[in-house]
């Protein structure tokens, strides 16, 4: 679990390979499970929920992603998939 690069940017990660330790303005963002929100560094208001859940998401906006590997390549356009 980490919160970087700090609680004062809101992004939260749980799960092994979650987030990544080299964010860019990205803001305000959750992902739960392993590999969830691994690629992303200006993204921010998403929530990956689920193993590999927008794994390779890079500079996208207001998402939310549920399930195994939903939205693995979403960029820039809102999305919502279950």
């Amino acid at each position: 679990m980490h919160a970087y690069p700090g609680i004062a940017d809101t992004n939260t990660f749980v799960g092994s390979a979650a987030g990544n330790f080299t964010l860019s303005g990205a803001t305000n963002n959750t992902g739960l499970g392993a590999g969830s929100l691994a690629s992303i560094t200006t993204d921010s208001f998403s929530v990956a929920v689920g193993s590999g859940s927008m794994a390779l998401a890079a500079g996208s906006l207001h998402n939310t992603a549920l399930g195994h590997s939903p939205c693995r390549l979403s960029r820039r356009d809102p999305t919502i998939s279950r």
